[in-house]
């Protein structure tokens, strides 16, 4: 038998896809694209030091790729379990090694091309200073150890978990405590004391490696890295004896308290049930179906209340200590973050499975209206979600606000002394440049939530897993604008100190280019959904596609043997 034959299956496969190959440009164009606009801005700026900025923002942009594969590689094992063909590899003599690690290699061949292609685009900065040669060298250790481990923990997530939210909530929790979690305390270890602050846990912490591979000696870089592979290598073992005992679907019916309450916690009581199905069946029974499972809405209600609690205790215990806005930023980047997750997973999560189970086909031959199919579900993600928005927004307001006192507080410290010390803004009108950005980024940030909502659910209907489909969303509504927003950004910050321009004018472009950016994708996506529903549910239903750029060929059939 052949050595590892999944793994030998899976390359092969992966091989021929044409997303293979199309990865690779799209890795090494889009740096590329990016290195262009920024070296344009500071030719035009005249800037110093654009070298170690641009290494910055590339390198940024490759680690935030490599540490977004937890959520690519958490629906591979489950997904095979809703289908019931994983048990079907371990009827033969295949091990639990075997299916772990041709799924590895599988997610891992792409987007391991993706950033292979982009080395030559980090490598750039190199010949225009600043950047040194070890650097760059770490700097792709960290990053191609950061994809390995955010694999090693998707797998790990799919071996235990059947359904996809889940497995995404739960990898993206881990991956979350590994990269931020363990400096976060360290710093609560010492009391945020800078003086005596010590990476103990961080040593596990790829994003803390990844944010001092330039200043870390060398013993710490080494241990530090290799012990971050090693639990990499753990988690792959742990799905490796996870995955032969968890495919089995018999043990879903579990009698006792914890299947009440798992019962209870998704579906709601009996007469609670019996309650909702006859209030909205009769009236909206496409809404029924997309609010029946509760799991994620309590899930984020529960999530959305510890937040609020810890953040206002964080900010009381430390208001003397003007510390804040450090604290409100926190605590709204995590919840920012979590519900980009929920919502473009949500978003998406009813089309994918609706299209999958054929109920989608049902719905379709029935006098509702494509139309109404979408409105449905615009309604379901508007209940699901409305609270946390809400404190997202409370969150937006209140850093704002303080950020503006803080400015102002300092112009008046400023405005006191003798003498301006040098960089003060002068006639600038900085208090201006914080207002008009914090009523662009309100507005843009409903927008952005908005468009995220149209796109996940447009993605929901022409895609074939959840995964994929919040990848798709999040990467081109929150990831490529961002860095065409950012060099608008820095082309306005040009022209206001070549022509002499208020500061106020810098803050313009970005926010008129990132609405035009929302305004745009929750068009777009309202338009296909409302006049293609139909088209886009049948291609997809279909075996057969027609496929575009069909190139490079595949490889030809193998010759038989002449039979005498």
């Amino acid at each position: 038998m052949t050595s590892l034959p999944i793994v030998e299956r899976e390359l092969r496969v992966s091989a021929r896809r044409h997303l293979t190959y199309w990865l690779r440009v799209a890795g090494a164009g889009g740096l590329l694209l990016v290195f262009g606009l920024m070296f344009t801005v500071g030719t035009f700026s005249r800037g110093s030091g654009m070298g170690i900025i641009i290494f910055s923002v590339l390198k940024w942009i490759a680690y935030i790729v490599a540490a977004c594969m937890v959520f690519v590689a958490s629906d591979v094992l489950s997904e095979e379990k809703r289908e019931g063909t994983l048990g079907l590899l371990f009827l033969t003599d295949l091990k639990g090694y075997d299916v772990v690690l041709g799924k590895l290699f599988s997610m891992s061949l792409q987007s391991f091309y993706a950033l292979l292609a982009g080395m030559p685009v980090l490598a750039l900065p190199l010949i225009m200073g600043g950047v040194t040669g070890t650097e760059f060298w770490r700097t792709l250790l960290v990053i191609f150890n950061t994809m390995f481990f955010s694999l090693a923990v998707g797998l790990f997530v799919s071996s235990m978990s059947r359904e996809v939210l889940k497995a995404m909530n739960m990898g993206g929790i881990i991956n979350l405590v590994f990269l931020v979690g363990l400096p976060w305390g360290d710093w609560a270890r010492v009391h945020w004391d800078v003086m005596k602050w010590k990476p103990v846990l961080s040593y596990a912490s790829p994003g803390y490696l990844f944010a001092a591979v330039s200043s870390a000696p060398a013993n710490f870089f080494w241990e530090s890295l290799g012990l971050q592979h090693a639990i990499a290598w753990l988690f792959l073992i742990a799905a490796c004896v996870i995955v032969p005992r968890a495919w089995q679907e018999g043990n879903n019916q579990k009698t006792g308290w914890w299947a009440n309450f798992s019962t209870r916690w998704r579906f709601g009581g009996k007469r609670w049930r019996l309650a909702f199905r006859q209030k909205l069946m009769g009236r909206d029974p496409i809404l029924w179906l997309a609010l029946r499972d509760r799991w994620l809405p309590r899930f984020a209600l529960a999530v959305t209340f510890v937040v609020m609690v810890l953040a206002v205790a964080d900010v009381y215990k430390h208001w003397k200590d003007n510390q804040q806005l450090m604290y409100m930023t926190t605590y709204s980047f995590l919840l920012n973050l979590g519900v980009t997750l929920w919502l473009a997973s949500q978003a998406s999560r009813f089309y994918v499975d609706a299209v999958r189970s054929g109920a989608m086909e049902l719905m379709l031959v029935t006098p509702l209206h494509p139309a109404h199919i979408v409105r449905s579900q615009w309604k379901a993600l508007v209940r699901t979600f409305l609270l946390p928005v809400l404190l997202l927004f409370a969150f937006k307001i209140a850093s704002d606000a303080e950020s503006i006192m803080g400015f102002k507080k300092m112009m008046a410290t400023m405005k006191a002394m003798p003498k301006s010390p040098a960089g003060f803004p002068g006639n600038y009108d900085w208090m201006i440049r914080e207002i008009v950005q914090m009523a662009g980024n309100l507005i843009n940030f409903g927008l952005w939530l908005t468009a995220l909502a149209w796109f996940g659910m447009w993605m929901g209907v022409t895609t074939r897993k959840v995964s994929f489909a919040v990848v798709k969303a999040i990467l081109l509504v929150c990831l490529v604008p961002w860095f065409l927003e950012l060099f608008v950004m820095g082309w306005g910050a040009a022209m206001i100190f070549t022509m002499h321009l208020p500061m106020w004018v810098a803050a313009v472009p970005p926010i008129v280019v990132e609405m035009a950016k929302n305004i745009f994708f929750i068009v777009i996506s309202r338009h296909q959904l409302n006049r293609r529903f139909r088209q886009m549910v049948v291609n997809r239903s279909s075996p057969q596609k027609i496929k575009l750029f069909a190139f490079p060929p595949p490889l030809p059939a193998t010759t038989r043997p002449l039979v005498s």
